[in-house]
């Protein structure tokens, strides 16, 4: 059964997708050569090439995986902290909340910075407009490095904690560690928020 998250989240694309192709309409680059009128709109097509559909799936995954980032820090691990639950508690939930992270942030966020490769390489071959789009894949494959440098070790000693594998952690370690956590990866939101913004801006030229 289908959930109310679910919902929101296809909601949550369907009103991106339509605003960020009506900026690319609205383009006055675009329409110099007609005046904007209504049967002019009307005239264009929805997605005006293949290119235009795989930017605005570029710019959406990448705004997608930053707002996934930072509900994990201003809502899941605040959450998690505050519900006075013992150090299992609290390692059980952080885990969850990072298993379903994995699930889907890493592969996203190699498959946009793909994406943008891709735009990039044909823009600059028909001599158009192609830095947003390679800086923005350069923004979504930092996450990778910045996870392993910073976070990585925490996650590896929460993991093996919460297996029974490492070293137990006192209420207060996990706490400590945890918050820690919170706020090193709040950093990451930048990261693909960047490359939206990026490739948005690319995407206007």
């Amino acid at each position: 059964m289908v959930n109310t998250s679910t919902y929101f989240i296809l909601f949550y694309f369907i009103s991106i997708f339509f605003i960020c192709d009506l900026l690319y309409i609205l383009n006055p680059h675009r329409l110099s050569s007609k005046p904007l009128t209504l049967s002019t709109l009307i005239e264009m097509p929805f997605l005006s090439t293949p290119l235009t559909l795989s930017a605005t799936g570029g710019i959406l995954g990448s705004a997608w995986i930053s707002g996934s980032i930072g509900a994990l820090s201003i809502c899941a691990i605040p959450a998690i902290l505050q519900s006075g639950t013992t150090t299992e508690g609290l390692l059980k939930g952080w885990h969850i909340q990072f298993s379903r992270g994995m699930y889907y942030i890493p592969t996203t966020g190699a498959f946009i910075a793909l994406n943008y490769l891709y735009l990039a390489y044909r823009h600059r071959g028909q001599s158009l407009e192609w830095r947003g789009y390679a800086a923005g894949a350069l923004s979504n494959l930092l996450l990778a490095p910045f996870t392993l440098l910073f976070i990585g070790g925490i996650n590896n000693i929460l993991i093996a904690a919460n297996s029974g594998t490492g070293k137990s952690l006192s209420q207060d370690a996990a706490r400590q560690l945890i918050g820690r956590w919170e706020n090193l990866n709040a950093i990451r939101i930048i990261m693909p928020l960047a490359g939206a913004a990026l490739g948005l801006w690319n995407l206007l030229q």
